[in-house]
């Protein structure tokens, strides 16, 4: 048997007889199986990725697929420590060990040998795959993950130790199209803004993470704020990652877009739940009461303007704003303009000499709020 050098299935017989040479019987063969080869993974399609509820919540599901049946070399808690998972950036290049991420937040919940299939090596997260990698995440919205495996954590049924292996990367997106808030992570508040590039059509867009196609255009509603009726007659687009509103009825206020649940999905048909955007003011400031909003104070060089919303400090431009007696067209000089929320105040170079009833006028473009 010491001559045996190839794995393989052997089947042994053995010939026997008395000491006086005589009924000779041969033996029951005996089958068995030499193996000295190292378990590896399997050929292709090795890693497979998965999302699967767990006691009513989603956990990610990383399975290993190897060419033969294995176990673990000491116990499956040891094992867990044994195996990292790698989520790619999108230069290919560099990765990120997504179980030491967000304070072991994305961290190995268990690690099991199939009861069905014991090929294969089955690693559960502590949760689904969530967008706290989203900055890795393709513009297709996929993520490419692989799973590393050390020294010393698996074998064979016949104890020949796997030696240090990692899969081959694989994609998966199961994250809903969603909006980067502060920090670049998923879920943020929902963006929306004006494209001036076309003067002769405004459109408004939406910027998701990645590419979204729509599903339902009759749930996507463009309201004006103030007003409980969803607006009519604008037309709904998408251009890669953005969702576009055009042929705006009016572009006179302050506007918000709510998506219902379900009208928008991505590349792998993940579908977004309810989102309701930020609100965009494309309302110019005006005065509640033009023919109160202005006074004068008793030193007859201070005139203070009452707007309706607040005002940008950094954006007055004091040549196209003009203090007229009502009926002229002579500009008194002003001296300095200031703002105080909606509160405009225009101090004189000279005090009023002249009676009579004086009015502010202003240019376009002469205030932003």
């Amino acid at each position: 048997l010491n001559t045996l050098s190839t794995d393989r299935v052997y089947t042994l017989t053995a010939k026997f007889q008395n000491t006086a040479g005589e009924g000779t019987q041969t033996s029951s063969p005996l089958v068995f199986t030499l193996d000295t080869t190292a378990p590896s993974l399997k050929p292709s399609n090795a890693l497979t990725i998965s999302e699967t509820l767990v006691s009513g919540n989603k956990k990610a599901t990383f399975t290993v697929t190897f060419n033969e049946n294995i176990q673990a070399i000491t116990s499956l808690n040891d094992l867990k420590s044994k195996i990292k998972i790698f989520a790619l950036h999108v230069n290919g290049r560099d990765s990120i060990d997504i179980t030491t991420v967000a304070n072991n937040f994305l961290s190995i919940k268990t690690v099991a040998i199939s009861s069905t299939d014991p090929k294969q090596l089955i690693i559960t997260l502590n949760t689904h795959l969530p967008a706290v990698v989203d900055t890795l995440r393709k513009s297709d919205g996929t993520t490419r993950y692989k799973v590393k495996i050390e020294d010393n954590a698996l074998q064979d049924l016949a104890g020949n130790p796997l030696a240090p292996h990692e899969t081959e990367d694989k994609e998966a997106d199961f994250v809903p199209p969603g909006f980067a808030d502060a920090n670049g992570f998923f879920p943020g508040n929902p963006s929306i803004r004006l494209d001036k590039a076309d003067t002769n059509n405004k459109k408004f867009i939406i910027p998701f993470l990645e590419n979204i196609f729509i599903v339902n255009a009759q749930n996507i509603k463009l309201y004006k704020q103030g007003t409980a009726t969803p607006l009519k007659g604008y037309s709904l687009s998408t251009d890669a990652n953005d969702l576009i509103i055009s042929n705006l009825p009016d572009i006179n206020g302050v506007y918000y877009v709510v998506l219902a649940a379900g009208s928008v999905r991505d590349n792998a048909g993940n579908l977004i739940p309810k989102l309701t955007t930020s609100s965009l003011d494309l309302e110019a400031p005006s005065f509640d009461n033009p023919a109160n909003a202005l006074s004068i104070n008793p030193d007859k060089k201070t005139l203070t303007v009452t707007l309706s919303e607040n005002i940008s400090s950094s954006a007055i431009t004091n040549n196209k704003i003009h203090v007229r007696k009502h009926g002229t067209s002579v500009d008194l000089a002003i001296s300095s303009v200031t703002v105080s929320n909606n509160i405009l105040t225009i101090v004189l170079a000279n005090p009023i000499s002249v009676t009579g009833d004086y009015l502010v006028s202003f240019d376009a473009a002469a205030l932003y709020d």
